[in-house]
C-alpha cells in the first residue's frame, strides 16, 4: 500500500492540482470564477494529498464572516475509498478550528452521495454536528441546485 501524505498546498503542485480539478465531472471546474477561487484560496485552508510526488486529492476553503466555506474537494478516481477524502476534510476542519470559527459551510448536490458521506464522516469524527440549512439557487437555470450544510463546532 502506498503512503499517503496530507500537506498544505504548495505552488510546486499547482499544475497537478489543476489537472485533477479538471478531470472530475463532479465539481464545478468549467468557469473562470471557480479557477479564480482556486487561485485566491486561504493558504491555511488548502490541502493536497500526495502519493509520492503525485497529487491524488485536494480540498480548499475560504474564510467567510464567522466561518469557513468548504469550496471544493476532489480525490483521484483511482484513489477513492482509501480514506483520503476524510483525511482532507479533517485537515480543513482542524485548520478552521484554530481560526476559532463558528461553522464550516458547504454545498453538495443531492446526487453526490460520496461527498456527503465523506464530509459528514469527517465532521462526526472531529466532533462537529451537521445541519441542512437551505438550498442554493439555480441562477436562472445556469447551475445545478445544491443543498447547503453547516458543520458546527459544538
Amino acid at each position: 500500500m502506498c503512503h499517503i501524505q496530507i500537506i498544505p498546498f504548495k505552488e510546486a503542485f499547482a499544475q497537478q492540482t489543476l489537472s485533477l480539478m479538471k478531470s472530475s465531472n463532479d465539481i464545478d471546474h468549467h468557469t473562470d470564477y471557480t479557477l479564480w477561487q482556486a487561485s485566491h484560496f486561504d493558504r491555511e485552508l488548502f490541502f493536497i494529498a500526495l502519493v509520492g510526488n503525485r497529487v491524488v486529492g485536494y480540498i480548499f476553503g475560504r474564510s467567510i464572516d464567522d466561518g469557513v466555506l468548504l469550496w471544493q474537494i476532489a480525490v483521484d478516481k483511482t484513489q477513492q475509498g482509501k480514506g483520503i477524502g476524510k483525511n482532507l476534510v479533517a485537515s480543513l476542519i482542524n485548520s478552521a478550528k484554530h481560526k476559532n470559527v463558528r461553522a464550516i459551510t458547504t454545498t453538495i448536490s443531492a446526487d453526490n452521495h460520496s461527498s456527503k458521506a465523506t464530509i459528514f464522516s469527517a465532521a462526526k469524527a472531529c466532533g462537529l454536528s451537521t445541519h441542512k440549512v437551505g438550498m442554493t439557487s439555480d441562477f436562472g437555470g445556469a447551475m445545478k441546485k445544491e443543498i447547503i450544510y453547516e458543520l458546527l463546532f459544538d
